[in-house]
């Protein structure tokens, strides 16, 4: 019976070259990830500090555009009527 086994060549120095290449590639990755975590963090917070005022503009902006109409809407009719 033939031993049909492979045997791998081990070759720590390259191996451990590529392990440590890979280790800094991934913290460079992980460091940025982080960097984008923490600018999001402070873009959600100033987020959550303008909703309300998001809010009043919008109404502030209905109420303009509902005066808007009125106004139009009767200077139209004024003019059909004259």
């Amino acid at each position: 019976m033939a031993d049909n086994t492979t045997t791998t060549t081990y070759h720590p120095s390259i191996s451990a070259t590529s392990k440590s290449t890979n280790y800094a590639v991934l913290n460079q990755k992980l460091e940025q990830l982080q960097q984008n975590l923490d600018r999001l963090q402070v873009t959600i917070e100033v987020t959550t500090q303008q909703v309300p005022y998001l809010r009043q503009m919008g109404s502030i902006h209905a109420s303009t555009f509902m005066a808007a109409s009125r106004v139009l809407n009767e200077d139209s009719g004024n003019t059909t009527r004259g």
